[in-house]
């Protein structure tokens, strides 16, 4: 083997390993954020509704509570389908 090939496969063999680390770390950091208003059928903006969301795969349920302005965000949520589900007193679900 001559050395030029021997530079172009350890250059090979780095850029590999390099994205595989790169996949790898993209892999970990993968989550999705779920963010929404919630509002009466007036339009109205609904204050401190509590906003479930549970995995459709999974099952598992994460809740948050809306803003002054009805909005609400949950974060760090692996990626998949969700059920979301508002509720606030004297509103039906």
């Amino acid at each position: 083997m001559n050395r030029a090939s021997f530079v172009s496969q350890c250059g090979l063999a780095l850029l590999s390993y390099l994205l595989l680390c790169i996949f790898a770390v993209g892999q970990d950091a993968s989550t999705v954020a779920i963010r929404g208003t919630i509002s009466d059928a007036s339009g109205a903006r609904i204050v401190g509704a509590r906003v479930s969301v549970v995995s459709t795969v999974t099952g598992v349920a994460r809740q948050t509570y809306t803003d002054n302005a009805g909005g609400f965000t949950l974060e760090m949520l692996p990626p998949g389908e969700y059920w979301v589900r508002a509720e606030a007193r004297g509103m039906g679900k």
